[in-house]
């Protein structure tokens, strides 16, 4: 486990996973509950459906990247979007979830708490043809 790297909002599951000292499969449901909290809570956003599309949408999204070009931004938001659905619901709605790639879903968790640190408030553009 790469410990330097981890993002502070996971340390603690990251020595849980290396000590095997608690359910992997659990520590990693609790990872993404958090991820999502944290997201809800920078963005303020309070969708219940489509969550990352709310938060990263292209135009009317809560958050978005600095200096990020607009398809980029939006791979970004399709990333938590896929994680969302290759990863966290499997595990969320299933006990028969393959074990074999848990550190790399880990670091992969910890790099969308690495793109959500790096996002801030979308600024709306003001259209000026209205004034």
């Amino acid at each position: 486990m790469p410990f330097a790297m981890i993002e502070t909002e996971l340390q603690d599951l990251a020595r849980d996973l290396w000590k095997a000292k608690s359910d992997d499969d659990c520590a990693l449901v609790r990872g993404y509950r958090r991820l999502e909290e944290s997201a809800k809570i920078k963005s303020a956003c309070t969708a219940t459906k489509d969550l990352w599309g709310s938060i990263f949408g292209s135009d009317k999204g809560l958050l978005t990247w600095p200096n990020c070009a607009p398809d980029e931004a939006k791979g970004r938001m399709q990333l938590f979007q896929a994680v969302a659905g290759a990863f966290r619901n499997p595990r969320a709605h299933s006990e028969n979830v393959d074990a074999t790639h848990q550190l790399n879903e880990f670091l992969l968790l910890n790099f969308l708490f690495r793109l959500l640190k790096d996002s801030v408030p979308r600024q709306n553009e003001i259209d000026t043809n209205s004034l």
